[in-house]
């Protein structure tokens, strides 16, 4: 760097602080405000999106069926389950509207149901073989009862009867129409619950729709069918079609938030372009003395530009990672599932790119108005 360049520097040093301030505190409110849309939107279909479950069915089965069903799908994964409206509280708060899913077998596959490893926030590793009264919420639950791993929850299970379970894990996601989602073994819900209640209903599996209503229409399931809550024809649910739908109500339901989020975004941009043009139209003043003084404008425009470009990466990544800070420990609202991690750094690139488009482009104008 020449010695005019660092004379350029240190004659927009507090300005250079001034910008990185402001864009760290810019980028930490904005990308946390901007984000609202992409988190609750998440929220509202990673069950659908991350679950490995292809197809979901009805099905009249006892909870020893999964094998049966996997051989009759050629060896695709299966899960049984049963859903049980409840709630669930403690001593001073409550969650009325918890759909509540019982997963069968002695080894139930985690990952086909709404809450896939992948969505895990809080918790440790899942042990299929856990006899414990554990319990899996969603972040719902685990906000509305101010509850974390360990904690112990009062779940509703019967006109008066009630079941103290130990949080297991906490997961960033929510089910269609319901003010929480949880989760419990076979094992646990028979002991709370009446058999009827956790008799499983649904299937879900790896297997692809077509395979899954060929099986449903051949016997013993059939009749099994048939003889339960079911008429022909019957029907398996495309997890993508069910996928689809969520994300049509999230959108539906989140329309104001999106346009907040946008014009967060808006913002910060129109941020980073008002702090570009502001110090660049200090600095060209002095540039105009420098360059009179035998300094070459390009390299003293360069100079600064390189500064305001590391500041301008420097700044929105420090305030991207405090915003994302405030998601991770929900402080700013639900936490951000890990799944958003790609997402809030494609954002945050975005930001820096359209950031150091502006910066040059701002200094070439400068520095052509300089050159005459």
């Amino acid at each position: 760097m020449t010695t005019h360049s660092r004379q350029a520097l240190r004659a927009i040093r507090v300005e250079l602080w001034k910008l990185a301030v402001v864009l760290c505190a810019a980028a930490s409110l904005t990308l946390a405000l901007g984000m609202v849309f992409p988190v609750q939107f998440v929220l509202d279909t990673a069950g659908y999106r991350y679950t490995e479950a292809r197809t979901s069915a009805p099905v009249e089965a006892d909870p020893d069926s999964g094998p049966a069903l996997s051989r009759a799908l050629s060896g695709e994964r299966v899960a049984l389950a049963s859903t049980i409206t409840t709630a669930a509280g403690t001593s001073t708060r409550a969650v009325p509207n918890v759909d509540l899913w019982v997963l069968s077998g002695d080894e139930p596959d985690f990952e086909l149901t709404l809450m896939p490893s992948e969505t895990r926030v809080a918790g440790g590793v899942r042990d299929p073989h856990d006899e414990s009264d554990w319990i899996d919420i969603n972040i719902d639950i685990a906000r509305g009862l101010d509850l974390s791993p360990g904690d112990p929850v009062r779940l509703v299970t019967g006109p008066d009867t009630t079941a103290d379970l130990t949080v297991r894990g906490v997961y960033a996601v929510r089910a269609m129409a319901t003010d929480g989602l949880a989760q419990i073994s076979a094992r646990t819900a028979s002991a709370h619950f009446p058999p009827e209640a956790t008799s499983p209903t649904q299937m879900l599996t790896t297997a692809a729709p077509t395979a899954v209503l060929k099986v449903l229409r051949s016997e013993p399931w059939k009749s099994r069918l048939l003889e339960g809550n079911y008429t022909e024809p019957f029907t398996a649910q495309p997890q993508d079609a069910t996928l689809e739908r969520a994300e049509d109500q999230a959108v539906a339901k989140l329309s104001l938030i999106l346009a907040i989020s946008a014009i967060a975004f808006l913002a910060l941009l129109a941020i980073i372009t008002g702090e570009s043009v502001s110090i660049l139209r200090v600095f060209r003043g002095r540039a105009t003395l420098l360059i009179e003084l035998g300094a070459s404008a390009r390299r003293v425009y360069r100079g600064v530009v390189v500064a305001v470009c590391t500041v301008i990466l420097a700044s929105l990544t420090m305030g991207s990672a405090i915003g994302a800070t405030a998601y991770a420990t929900g402080f700013a609202g639900p936490v951000m599932p890990p799944s958003l991690a790609p997402v809030w750094v494609a954002l945050t690139a975005a930001g820096v790119i359209v950031g150091l488009i502006t910066a040059s482009f701002i200094a070439l104008i400068h520095l052509r108005q300089a050159s005459r």
